[in-house]
């Protein structure tokens, strides 16, 4: 009578156990929005002096940006924009994502009226931070902004006591 020799098969048994691990991670991994993908990074990798052009052009035009107010809708927040020294209305563009969902991005256009006030909408009540990006054009100057606000306004986390 032969004696079984199990060998063989375990080799087996965990070369199938990896390739299982390594699937089910795989799905989980994939799976998952909360990673930021930009879309043509390539194109603005290559376009970076332009844009760094376009970020000097911008600070040179001397406006400042302030969320001053959000509120909370049905589906969204309001959020009041305050430009400072800007002369006049302008309107462009904006952008915005929470960190923690960056796939998920809200886009559309923007007003600034003659007091250099403007409102955009972020749809979703989720609180944490939001980048924020404007593009903005008046006459023929071109201002670039963006910054990470966490909303809705006045919701901050406390601060851990570091005792």
């Amino acid at each position: 009578m032969k004696r079984f020799f199990p060998w063989p098969g375990l080799i087996f048994l965990f070369i199938g156990t990896t390739v299982l691990v390594q699937g089910v991670t795989l799905f989980f991994a994939l799976g998952d929005d909360s990673h930021a993908v930009v879309p043509d990074y390539d194109a603005k990798a290559d376009a970076w002096d332009e844009h760094a052009a376009d970020l000097a052009s911008s600070a040179a035009l001397g406006w400042t940006v302030e969320v001053v107010d959000s509120q909370l809708v049905d589906d969204g927040m309001s959020l009041t924009l305050q430009l400072g020294d800007i002369d006049g209305s302008a309107h462009g563009v904006y952008r915005a994502h929470h960190n923690a969902t960056p796939n998920a991005l809200h886009a559309d256009t923007v007003q600034v009226d003659e007091h250099g006030e403007a409102s955009i909408f972020v749809s979703g009540q989720r609180p944490g931070w939001w980048q924020i990006e404007l593009h903005l054009q008046q006459g023929d100057d071109s201002f670039l902004w963006d910054d990470k606000v966490w909303l809705p306004l006045g919701t901050e986390p406390a601060p851990e006591d570091a005792s």
